[in-house]
């Protein structure tokens, strides 16, 4: 079985070994600060019998140390994934990153209209409230605000 579970600065993967090599690994992807590390363990359990107490005899851990995979030189690195995968593009050229198989991030080049569009975008809403009809309210007899009925704006 194999479990990812994806937060903003890391990706945890938890993979059950059918190989018989190791009855859990544990790997994990993360932002720290100006690094990308990548960081592993394993787990061995030995003499587990389901049909008993469905607890192994004896178990051990190895873990490996976190190993900077990527590094950016931005001060003020961000510590969200795509935010930072978005500086190393910028700095290394990064164009993507897989994990397991999935693209995470991949940069795409933005088209020649959407700049024109982000420059035109107070055009394109010009005139929408053009023939609309603001009103005051008016009072109501308890003191009370209220707005004018819509055939009121009509008159």
């Amino acid at each position: 079985m194999n479990i990812k579970i994806v937060y903003e600065d890391r990706i945890d993967a938890w993979d059950t070994r059918a190989d018989g090599s190791a009855s859990t690994s544990h790997a994990v992807l993360r932002v720290n600060g100006r690094h990308l590390e990548l960081w592993g363990a394993l787990r061995f359990e030995e003499g587990y019998d389901p049909e008993k107490s469905g607890q192994a005899k004896s178990s051990r851990t190895e873990e490996g140390q976190a190993e900077s995979i990527l590094s950016i030189s931005a001060e003020n690195a961000p510590q969200i994934l795509n935010a930072w995968l978005a500086v190393a593009h910028d700095e290394h050229g990064l164009l993507r990153l897989d994990v397991d198989g999935e693209t995470l991030y991949k940069f795409e080049e933005p088209d020649e209209d959407e700049d024109e569009t982000s420059d035109n975008v107070s055009d394109e809403f010009s005139g929408v409230f053009e023939n609309v009809d603001f009103f005051e309210p008016e009072r109501c007899q308890q003191g009370a605000w209220r707005p004018r009925s819509p055939s009121a704006t009509a008159r």
